[in-house]
């Protein structure tokens, strides 16, 4: 089975998220995000197991040590002007924390890691050519820049199923407050 570790982001946020990236596919063709998986900062890569038992067993751990945290979502940002995503402004205690975790998760199972330090965000279009993304940034610059306040409270284990990623699991965060 084939899994990813990420905070899923709820409420307004989540709905903003799926507006927009249905918005892009009907004006520009863009593969809606929205359509494969709900709003979230990846904190591992996917990857493949038959076994869930040692990630669980992590995750129940590290859970337990990793602080709930404010979390803002402000505006655009990109990647190589390709990949445009709502930006996550780092504050010192989202940047160690949120590195820990994604340090921590690095090890499960195959290694395979986000780049470090975490730049947390929460991606809207992707593989975008040079002149679909001039013309998706110019569209995004006419809309109000996007603000919501949330919570980085928890990490979620998606499971891929017939083509989407559904939420199998999730783990509170419960460590002591910075």
């Amino acid at each position: 089975m084939r899994y990813l570790l990420a905070h899923h982001i709820r409420g307004d946020a989540a709905g903003y998220y799926v507006r927009l990236t249905k918005d892009l596919e009907k004006r520009f063709g863009i593969p809606s995000l929205s359509r494969r998986s709900p709003a979230h900062i990846t904190l591992k890569p996917p990857f493949e197991t038959d076994d869930l038992e040692p990630v669980i067993g992590k995750l129940t751990q590290v859970s337990a040590f990793v602080p709930q945290l404010p979390l803002k979502i402000r505006g655009f940002e990109t990647f190589r002007q390709k990949t445009i995503y709502l930006d996550v402004p780092m504050t010192p205690e989202l940047q160690q924390w949120g590195t820990e975790l994604a340090s921590e998760c690095a090890g499960l199972v195959d290694g395979r890691a986000i780049p470090l330090p975490i730049k947390m965000h929460i991606s809207v279009a992707r593989k975008l050519a040079p002149g679909l993304y001039q013309r998706v940034m110019r569209y995004l610059g006419t809309l109000p820049i996007p603000e919501f306040d949330s919570v980085f409270d928890s990490v979620t284990l998606f499971q891929y199923v017939n083509n989407k990623w559904v939420v199998h699991r999730v783990f509170e965060l419960s460590g002591p407050q910075p």
